[in-house]
């Protein structure tokens, strides 16, 4: 089992990037070409926290509408999914 796990490190780890799935395993997301970006550790650690498991598309969508609320003057009560 240990290995199994250094092994799957090692295909995660490339340099100073690693595996980040645009739909999240746990919604179902897949390890299609499609679905999967190499992204510098720092980058990838720093989106999880803004925007846990929103897809880039959902990121996207949600700060789209916080600047909207912002630009309304509508008070902001942010809460990430």
């Amino acid at each position: 089992m240990a290995n199994k796990k250094r092994k799957n490190k090692e295909w995660q780890l490339r340099g100073s990037k690693n595996r980040h799935h645009d739909l999240a395993r746990s919604r179902g997301g897949t390890f299609a070409p499609r679905n999967i970006y190499h992204w510098d550790i720092s980058s990838h650690n720093a989106f999880h926290f803004l925007f846990g498991n929103m897809t880039l598309l959902e990121a996207s969508e949600w700060l789209k509408t916080i600047d909207k609320q912002k630009e309304l003057g509508n008070e902001l009560d942010i809460m990430v999914k």
